[in-house]
């Protein structure tokens, strides 16, 4: 069987959009085509077939259209029937309803769609299912990408906007009490409740302008450990007034810096009381310090439906140093119980030191590079063993719908953002779940913001209409992310490898389960 091409017409035989299968000139396309109308009867059959001395027509009326197969006479009329009948399943699935705008508009969609069903003028043993997963093309690791990086650009916009609201209140403030003449006596009633009395000194009105920076500006608590930061604000106390409008000034850059750059921020935005991973993650990474250790896992798993799995976990440990004074640094590991898990360092990373000490230094104590991110350790384990899996997924179908369960087997880590995917064949009526849960038309979207301890074990179930088939539920597909690593692994000091003086560091850790199948 050779199908020379696929298109739709119009009763008129106007052609809206045509797909060739072999190589063919576009004045034979259009002559095929073309000619296609003048031998149509007056048949109404829902298969029509005309053939001509060199090739064959496979028609279907689609509404006031024409689906038209051309092929040549030596094909099978059984397999032209049956790839006719394919298509004309895929084009109420891109152009409902089917009229002469709706192909047009589609008509890339519908050209993807063909080239699914027939490959070089044969017909694919595919389903229209499979079709349409292949046309969406959907990527769980580019959703949550995409995810991460939407919960960035927010928090740090909240924080631009929490911090350009706290400098306008402080310098309307700075304005009304920073004056030392008659004009901060005149004003000092109406701010009696705010500095204390209306007697208040120029002094006074001094001290409440530090108590609002040190209320808004986050920098002193988090990085406590830092002299540069106390140190300025413990000499605004004692200062004259030009203090403040130095302040100001190096507020206003500091502002105009984060409008430049966007959701690039150098200073840590406030941690929601929600349990959100990926806004815990954002937070993480904006307060880094000097010496950062990133420590990040990438999880596999394929679940076999009737029991048994396969499971592979990823890991590294990246290193990131943005003062080069510390770039000659050993960094120290706590390493719990690990069984079935495999370490292997970096090739400038002394062997030695981290099988005696479990530290990561270079060899001879050369500094680490400044202002790049070194993978400096990564671990591996495959296991075939259900308990090694933090989080299983379990479909229970029956004749008209299904129960799926999840099950958190690592009550240790707190799972956000986790969604599982399940293919049914119509719209499901969903009788009893937990979380959240939408229907795209495809599939089951099961959605949960967290899952810890405290909902370690969840249920869905739903209904279809008509008769399902068991295979039709499968494969399901699960994803999440988790501010913890599955590998027993935590960074407990930094320091310098020539002096073993202690330097300021910061970690963050990420779980990233992307891949997640079970079928």
């Amino acid at each position: 069987m050779v199908v020379l091409s696929a298109g739709i017409l119009t009763k008129g035989g106007k052609t809206l959009v045509a797909r060739q299968f072999v190589e063919m000139s576009r004045s034979r396309v259009e002559g095929l085509l073309s000619a296609f109308p003048k031998l149509i009867g007056n048949g109404s059959e829902q298969h029509t077939v005309i053939e001509t001395e060199a090739i064959r027509y496979v028609y279907q009326p689609l509404e006031k259209l024409y689906l038209v197969l051309v092929t040549n006479k030596q094909s099978n009329i059984l397999e032209d029937i049956e790839t006719l009948k394919l298509l004309t399943k895929i084009v109420p699935e891109f152009c409902m309803p089917i009229s002469e705008e709706t192909v047009k508009e589609n008509n890339f969609e519908l050209i993807f769609a063909f080239d699914e069903a027939v490959s070089e003028g044969n017909r694919e043993s595919i389903s229209l299912h499979q079709i349409k997963t292949n046309i969406e093309m959907d990527s769980h690791e580019e959703r949550l990408s995409d995810m991460v990086r939407v919960s960035k650009e927010k928090d740090a916009k909240d924080e631009m906007k929490r911090r350009a609201e706290a400098i306008a209140k402080a310098k309307a403030k700075n304005g009304q009490s920073g004056g030392f003449g008659g004009r901060l006596g005149s004003m000092a009633e109406g701010f009696a409740g705010g500095f204390g009395s209306s007697s208040s000194s120029g002094m006074g009105g001094m001290s409440s302008q530090d108590e609002v920076y040190d209320a808004s500006v986050p920098r002193i608590e988090t990085f406590a450990s830092s002299s540069g930061p106390s140190s300025s604000f413990g000499k605004s106390a004692g200062g004259s007034g030009m203090t403040f409008k130095k302040k100001e000034s190096t507020s206003n850059d500091f502002l105009a810096a984060m409008k430049a750059e966007g959701d690039i921020m150098d200073t840590p935005s406030p941690v929601s009381s929600g349990p959100s991973a990926i806004s815990a993650a954002a937070a993480q990474e904006l307060t880094k310090e000097s010496i950062h250790v990133g420590l990040e896992e990438k999880l596999r798993v394929r679940m076999d439906r009737n029991g048994g799995l396969d499971l592979e976990l990823s890991g590294e440990a990246v290193l990131s140093i943005s003062d080069s004074h510390a770039a000659a640094c050993k960094v120290g590991l706590s390493l719990g119980d690990n069984p079935h898990f495999s370490f292997k360092t970096h090739p400038k990373i002394d062997k030695k030191v981290f099988a005696d000490q479990s530290a990561l230094c270079t060899t001879g104590g050369r500094p680490f590079p400044v202002n790049s991110s070194l993978p400096v350790l990564k671990w591996r384990m495959n296991s075939k063993d259900e308990s090694a899996s933090p989080f299983t997924v379990t479909c229970w179908p029956s004749d008209d719908g299904a129960t799926v369960e999840y099950e958190l087997h690592r009550t240790d880590l707190t799972l956000s953002q986790v969604e599982i995917v399940i293919p049914v064949p119509s719209q499901p009526q969903v009788q009893s779940g937990d979380g959240n849960h939408v229907y795209n038309g495809q599939a089951l979207v099961w959605s949960l913001d967290m899952v810890d301890e405290s909902n370690a074990n969840g249920s869905i179930e739903f209904t279809i209409d008509g008769h399902a088939d068991e295979a039709s539920f499968f494969p399901i597909k699960a994803s999440f992310t988790a501010p913890q690593t599955m590998c027993a692994i935590q960074v407990t000091q930094a320091a310098l490898s020539a002096s073993g003086a202690n330097l300021p560091f910061s970690t963050s850790s990420r779980l990233v389960a992307g891949d997640y199948e079970l079928a």
